[in-house]
Parts: C-alpha cells; structure tokens; sequence
C-alpha cells in the first residue's frame, strides 16, 4: 500500500501537469521536486479566486496586513497553501463568513453566533502574544515566529478574552 505522502506527491504532480504553465521544478534544500513550484510562480498554486488579480487577492492581504507568506507557500504539499485555498475566499464576504460559520457552529462549538475575521499567519496581542507566550522575540507574522497557519476570530472576542467552554 503506498503511503499517504507517496500518494499525495503523485496527486499534486498531476494536478500541476493540469494547471500550472510552468514546468520548471521549485527547489527544497538544494533538490529539486515535481510538486514544488519555482518560487516566483508561488501564485500559481492558489485558487484563481484569491490570486492578485481577484477582489480576495491572497498577495493584497498579505501586503495590507504585514504578513510574511510563508516560506513554503510554492510547495503544493504545504499546509498554509493548502489552508489559503480552502479558508481565505470565505473571509471576503459576509455570506461567506456566515456560511463558515455555520459550520463551525455545528461541528466545533453550538455557542458560535459570527466569524468576525479570518486571518492568515494568526498571532494575538497581549498575554498570548508569541514572544510572552513562547519567548519569540523580534518575530512577525509569519517570519521567525511560531503561529497557526489560521486564525478565526468568532463572536467579536480573541483567545484572550473568548472563555472555553467544556
């Protein structure tokens, strides 16, 4: 039985034949690979929907909001590029907020009223912020400090005041 990596490498090697124009090879500590795109065609990986020339462009939030893509953003295996195509196109609208809401009322929490934000590279303020919570001096959103690949701000409130209900 193959592997889920195997089998996901193949996959992502085929969707690349099929949708990616080019078909120069990106690079991971020197070796180059059929699922990593060259990184200045890290774009290509993205739905067309949140690409730059969209009205949810993925490359404006990140300009807009300071955050760094992430150094992984051309590798078809990455879970962030993986999390921007399937997250992000709900953050633009409020149907689409409510839509992902919804769901995350019905299988995470019934207490979920609203998806107020949807973020990419997430990092709070205050007492959970990275450097307090993990010591992470001189970081950013998405350079050289830990952060989930998604945050989802529900019901106006952020971990530091959102209480956890068992």
């Amino acid at each position: 039985m193959m592997s889920f990596d195997r089998w996901m490498e193949r996959r992502q090697t085929e969707w690349r034949r099929d949708h990616v124009e080019t078909e120069e090879q990106g690079k991971w500590r020197g070796r180059s690979y059929p699922w990593i795109l060259p990184d200045d065609s890290w774009e290509e990986s993205l739905w067309p929907g949140v690409r730059r020339d969209s009205d949810n462009s993925l490359p404006a939030y990140l300009a807009e909001s300071r955050v760094q893509r992430h150094v992984f953003a051309n590798n078809l295996k990455s879970s962030w590029i993986l999390c921007a195509n399937l997250y992000f196109p709900f953050r633009s609208t409020p149907a689409g907020r409510d839509l992902l809401a919804s769901f995350l009322r019905e299988y995470v929490d019934p207490g979920i009223e609203s998806l107020e934000r949807l973020e990419l590279e997430y990092a709070e303020c205050g007492e959970l912020q990275p450097s307090r919570l993990l010591g992470e001096e001189g970081g950013g959103r998405g350079a050289n400090q830990t952060s989930p690949d998604l945050g989802l701000l529900v019901d106006s409130q952020t971990g530091n005041d959102r209480p956890i209900k068992s």
